[in-house]
């Protein structure tokens, strides 16, 4: 008898032994102390998406109502946060690989028995939970104790933005008339802006909150999304989602980004999302994979969507991508800027996928919205992306006014004297005057370097302004809006999810739609003197308070 309960006393102690180097194994890999050991529980409710924390255990609750879902519940600053929701992932990934059965019934519906789960719809998180082979997985927003949406400012809090200060755009006095009329702006523009303008150009220098209806709104667009006004509760609730995330079992991977399941077609929110149920032919020649990360979004081929829109959907999960390198990458094309994007990231550029596919697992982010950037994946795609520079390229002293230089169209139609006049106005205030031109178009690394010295950016409209995602917080853009009715503020939108400061000065004419390319063409006329007195009253302004450009607005950790 004491033999045997040597034997279970031996045994427990091998078990507690497997245990405890387990979850030190844990820590190793994700970071996360033994005490705060993510764990799943039951289910919650509604209330759980947006909560407080009540300790700083990182936890998994499953909820079914109203609708189902993973949510990863974590305490701390945003940076803590996203690590143990890498970690919570890598969790869920293990649990989900353990579940699933090899795929042996590689068939698409026909169109008739196909249902579109569109991710623009109110409802998509209820649909997506019809579907057992869906899993939406949450990083909720996170509230104080007894805090409401009216007492709540980003400049308190660390726990759901890297970046806290912020500002509030500008604009010339034309400009603000047409934001403030219906229709005159395009890709609505009117309804983002709450049909308000700010005339004051002191105001861009102060640091404010962010409103709940930049954190909420989402771009309206007629056949999708297409409200006459936002709801009430863009301008009054949290968003409750900070974060998603859906894990596709059997999916088919479309070579521009959607998912098919057997019987459904998930579409996410990109621009011009494909609505049609049409799938593709011959799947069964399709290469399959067994995990597979997507990325591909329309219009990666053009270098502001895919800077934009395409990469920052990694940002967010850099660390589960590099601690599950077998998980392949769906990428729009192998082109060598989106592969060198990856390797500052620290990922493997082997591991890019392009065109059809199939994969066992899916992992599907959400969509950058067309035009109208994501808070959390820019401003981490941003943080990596200076902190590579500050790392590899240094040093790199801020101390630079910018102008870009297009060559094709949409190009200044007085450029020489506009960079005359800056020029002349960044020797004034002992600041260095560069010109970005993009023929030939820098390397990825000088752009980089140069863009992260800036203090200022002065540009007409175009993809050279998606090169402030390297500038620190704070930074300055001038923009040269082309005339109504193609005035796109997308711009207006980059400089304030990045937490820098913005002005928009429109065209008097020049830019014209031309549709047999699909964009945008023409001549940017501004007058020198208006791009030259806007300069000087910001550098005038900084200079009369004595102001410094740093980062002191975002958290570095």
């Amino acid at each position: 008898m004491s033999g045997t309960v040597l034997s279970a006393k031996k045994t427990l102690l091998w078990v507690v032994a497997v245990v405890a180097l387990t979850m030190i194994v844990l820590v190793n890999i994700y970071d996360v102390p033994v005490l705060g050991f993510i764990g799943f529980t039951e289910e919650a409710t509604l209330e759980s998406l947006s909560f407080q924390c009540s300790n700083a255990k990182p936890r998994v609750k499953q909820i079914t109502e109203p609708f189902s879902a993973l949510l990863v519940q974590t305490c701390g600053n945003i940076i803590d946060r996203v690590r143990q929701f890498n970690a919570a992932l890598s969790s869920i990934r293990i649990r989900k690989l353990k579940t699933h059965v090899k795929t042996v019934d590689w068939n698409i519906s026909s169109p008739e028995n196909l249902t579109l789960l569109a991710e623009w719809k109110d409802d998509f998180f209820q649909a997506l939970s019809n579907y057992t082979q869906v899993t939406l997985v949450i990083l909720p927003w996170l509230r104080k104790f007894n805090e409401s949406a009216n007492d709540w400012s980003s400049l308190r809090d660390a726990s759901n933005l890297p970046i806290q200060e912020y500002y509030e755009s500008t604009a010339s006095d034309p400009l603000c008339k047409w934001i403030e009329t219906p229709g005159m702006v395009g890709f609505s523009f009117d309804v983002i802006n709450n049909w308000t303008c700010n005339r004051n150009t002191t105001k861009a220098a102060l640091p404010q909150s962010i409103s709940l209806l930049a954190l909420n709104a989402k771009p309206p667009y007629k056949h999708y999304y297409d409200p006459s006004i936002f709801p009430k509760s863009f301008f009054t609730n949290f968003p409750s989602v900070l974060y998603s995330l859906y894990i596709v079992e059997s999916g088919f991977i479309t070579g521009d980004g959607n998912v098919y399941i057997n019987n459904a077609k998930i579409v996410p929110y990109a621009c011009y999302p494909d609505a049609k149920l049409n799938p593709p032919r011959d799947v069964h020649k399709f290469p399959i994979y067994d995990e597979v990360f997507v990325i591909t979004q329309s219009y990666a081929y053009h270098n502001y969507h895919r800077l934009a829109e395409n990469i920052p959907r990694l940002a967010v999960l850099v660390d589960f991508l590099n601690r599950n390198p077998s998980v392949r990458i769906h990428a729009y094309e192998t082109h060598p800027r989106t592969a060198q994007y990856l390797t500052m990231l620290g990922i493997n550029v082997s591991r890019i996928v392009t065109g059809n596919c199939r994969a066992e697992v899916v992992y599907l982010p959400r969509a950058s919205m067309c035009c109208l950037q994501n808070f959390l994946e820019t401003q981490f795609l941003s943080r990596s992306l200076r902190r590579y520079a500050k790392k590899n390229l240094s040093p790199i002293v801020r101390n630079k006014i910018i102008v870009i230089r297009r060559s094709n169209f949409r190009y200044f139609a007085n450029q020489t004297v506009i960079e005359n006049v800056v020029r002349e106005a960044a020797k004034d205030y002992n600041l260095t005057y560069e010109t970005f031109c993009d023929n030939p178009l820098p390397s990825i690394s000088q752009t980089m370097r140069l863009f992260n010295s800036a203090v200022m950016v002065v540009a007409p409209h175009g993809a050279g302004l998606a090169n402030v995602v390297y500038s620190d917080p704070g930074t300055f853009v001038i923009e040269g809006v082309c005339n109504s009715p193609v005035a796109f503020l997308f711009f207006q939108r980059t400089a304030l999810v990045l937490g820098h400061r913005y002005h928009g000065i429109p065209s008097t004419n020049g830019c014209l739609v031309n549709s047999s390319r699909g964009g945008v063409l023409g001549v940017v006329t501004i007058k020198p003197s208006v791009i030259n007195e806007t300069v000087r009253t910001y550098l005038n302004f900084f200079a009369s308070i004595n102001f410094t450009f740093s980062s002191s607005s975002e958290l570095i950790l």
